[in-house]
């Protein structure tokens, strides 16, 4: 479509765009082919990339989150299209670049591109690049009056509330190179001085530290240890189907009244936890259920470090109760220990009973 003293045009091809970060189709202003303009300003737009089918629950779930990204001048352009490395960044080279470049070439030079700021960011090297931040807010963020030339272009991780978000640093060229599609017509060569690109995060969960407290009221002296054991399972849908993310055993063991604490493992956020007490000793009566079904949540106030990978995980914690009845019959329990030899790809497993005089007591050994 032509509009009066202006030219739409489509870019279909992009030099450099890499790693996790590549670029879409992108609506340019036309400018006069052959030379560039360092001077004119560029404007750059930043998408979630996330188009397949798969990437829907990630695209939700990342459009109510903000994405920090942050923008460093690393090279100068000059009219005929060709890149000379700014001070503190000689050692990317970027004099060398063209169309020869490979892929494994320039993810290694914005590899180095991050570590340089990174150094510099700590104090430790003297380095004072030009920055830039876009933050991307429901799945869009953009920047504009960017000087031309290489950027280094390095998203800071997004967190929500059951999944943290990584992105690989890549290198980008502003203004963009490439071929338009006119409709009407041949397509030409032109400096795409509008930039539309896309992100595509690496996704991990977040995770919570499960406690189990038990209180014990009560003890019988001369039976030895008072042992309990716990079933842990963990379910989380994933494409639409409940699956199990966790499954653990517990074992408590008590040489007294008391209370104690006992770690139970990392559960993804988000999961369906259920704790079921499956042996309560052989003379100690639970007080209240037997087995507690919550959530894994974590709060919106939950916290974070500078930056969010520096988060702190946070604690669950559920409580069981038991009272001594009286009676006089040893406990026993059963410890899973899972080990793996060496050279061995299997798990082998391995029963250690508790008896009733506290010794470990090994049972047969079988390889699941």
């Amino acid at each position: 479509m032509r509009k009066k003293g202006r030219i739409r045009k489509r870019l279909a091809v992009l030099l450099p765009a890499l790693c996790l970060l590549w670029t879409l189709g992108l609506g340019i202003t036309g400018k006069a082919v052959g030379l560039l303009k360092p001077e004119e300003p560029c404007t750059l737009q930043v998408e979630l990339g996330l188009n397949e089918p798969e990437d829907e629950a990630v695209k939700e779930d990342l459009e109510g989150a903000v994405i920090r990204v942050e923008l460093y001048r690393v090279g100068e352009v000059d009219a005929y299209g060709r890149y000379k490395s700014l001070a503190g960044f000689e050692s990317l080279d970027l004099e060398s670049v063209g169309s020869q470049t490979t892929a494994e070439e320039w993810e290694e030079k914005a590899g180095k591109a991050a570590m340089l700021v990174k150094e510099a960011e700590k104090g430790e090297a003297l380095l004072s690049p030009e920055h830039y931040v876009l933050e991307v807010k429901e799945g869009k963020g953009v920047l504009r009056e960017l000087p031309s030339g290489m950027y280094l272009m390095a998203p800071r991780e997004a967190v929500t509330l059951e999944y943290c978000y990584a992105f690989l640093p890549s290198l980008l060229a502003l203004p963009g190179y490439g071929l338009s599609a006119e409709p009407e017509g041949q397509g030409e060569t032109v400096w795409a001085y509008e930039v539309r690109a896309g992100l595509k995060p690496e996704r991990r969960p977040r995770y919570l530290e499960l406690e189990i407290e038990k209180i014990l009221t009560g003890y019988g002296e001369g039976m030895g240890p008072a042992v309990f054991v716990f079933q842990v399972e963990a379910e989380k849908e994933e494409k639409g189907e409940m699956k199990t993310v966790y499954s653990n055993t517990v074992t408590a063991v008590f040489a007294g009244e008391g209370s104690q604490v006992f770690p139970a493992g990392r559960i993804p956020a988000g999961a369906q936890v259920t704790v079921t007490e499956v042996y309560s000793g052989g003379s100690y009566v639970p007080e209240g259920p037997k087995e507690q079904t919550f959530p894994a949540e974590i709060k919106e106030d939950s916290l974070f470090g500078e930056r969010p990978e520096e988060e702190q995980v946070p604690r669950i914690r559920v409580t069981f109760r038991n009272r001594y009845d009286g009676g006089l019959i040893p406990g026993t329990g059963i410890r899973n220990r899972f080990t793996r030899k060496e050279g061995e790809t299997g798990w082998n497993w391995e029963a250690v009973s508790c008896g009733p005089g506290g010794e470990e007591e090994t049972g047969d050994e079988r390889e699941e």
